[in-house]
């Protein structure tokens, strides 16, 4: 009983906090909408957003914010969004971009030629510096190694001499911004709807424009306890990485939560490119682009000569060591 009234007292602790979280929202995300030069795109997200993920628990736990997720709740929004940051991207760095809605049949199979699928969801396809097509790949172990280095360069530099809330970096999954704005492309909807694809349960906190803060006990108590709840997801496998961020910053997963993930694991194929860069995306984006578009290669190179390639173990482990051995060391 003892351990149940200490377990409320904390709650109130932290449910205290709450008016001081909504103030910093609210005003980082007037700050953003005021950003917006295109009118209609600034009523679309005046009205149709709201702020979830890691930035509320940051906030929680007193830690510093990485970013500030924002989410839309409709595709209209969400197109609207990505054709205008994805315009002012290009104007900037004069590199090629293409946004559009993945319905008919000739977009869907223009952008699951790089590694974009999904009907119905918004999609962004960027030809930037750091981006590289498979075609730039060979064999050659000394080039991934090369790449990787100019890509990591780029997506690393600072925001110094960026405007205020200037895209900085455009992924099928979210518009990263400077002053640390993330508008997240890839889910639409009620925040509900939207957490069907989170997989641990303390994200699940979020904000609206006008609600405020909502906070749910389940999300409040792993929290507290800096515990890891799985609760499902399309992506387990960037569920089971992101553990990694989760336990250097001493939170703790159980057996149980990681069962449920590499079971959810077991059940995918990830002998096919799509579905194994579809489960990638979002989690250490700059390694595992080089990896799936060295992969991409040796499929184009296989293609021209009329034979299946397959991804085997030794040649996947063979260029993800190069990959992560030549940038993490």
């Amino acid at each position: 009983m003892a351990g149940i009234g200490v377990l409320k007292f904390n709650l109130k602790i932290k449910i205290m906090k709450k008016r001081t979280i909504e103030k910093v929202l609210q005003t980082k995300f007037s700050d953003f909408i005021s950003s917006i030069k295109d009118e209609k795109v600034k009523e679309l997200v005046t009205k149709n957003s709201f702020i979830s993920g890691g930035c509320i628990v940051s906030m929680l736990l007193k830690e510093k914010v990485h970013d500030y997720d924002i989410y839309f709740t409709d595709k209209e929004t969400v197109l609207a969004v990505s054709k205008y940051y994805a315009s002012l991207f290009k104007k900037a760095k004069a590199e090629v971009v293409d946004v559009d809605s993945i319905e008919d049949e000739t977009k869907r199979t223009y952008f699951q030629l790089h590694g974009i699928s999904g009907t119905g969801r918004v999609a962004i396809y960027c030809e930037a510096t750091n981006q590289v097509s498979p075609s730039d790949f060979d064999n050659d172990e000394d080039q991934v190694e090369e790449l990787s280095s100019v890509i990591l360069k780029e997506k690393d530099e600072d925001e110094e001499g960026n405007e205020k809330y200037s895209p900085l970096y455009l992924s099928p999954n979210a518009i990263s911004l400077s002053n640390k704005i993330q508008l997240i492309i890839r889910f639409y909807g009620s925040p509900e709807d939207v957490h069907v694809n989170y997989d641990f349960v303390h994200t699940t906190n979020y904000w609206t424009p006008k609600n405020g803060l909502i906070l749910n006990q389940a999300a409040l108590e792993s929290i507290l306890t800096k515990e890891l709840i799985y609760i499902g997801s399309k992506y387990p496998i960037a569920s089971i990485l992101r553990c990694r961020k989760f336990i250097m910053r001493g939170w703790t997963i159980n057996a149980g939560q990681l069962l449920k993930i590499m079971y959810q694991i077991s059940k995918l194929n990830l002998d096919d490119i799509a579905t194994l860069e579809d489960q990638l995306i979002g989690v250490d984006v700059v390694h595992f682009t080089i990896l799936i578009n060295a992969i991409r290669s040796q499929i184009e190179k296989y293609e021209k000569e009329n034979t299946p390639f397959l991804i085997s173990y030794n040649y996947l482990a063979k260029i993800i060591d190069k990959v992560f051995n030549s940038n993490e060391g």
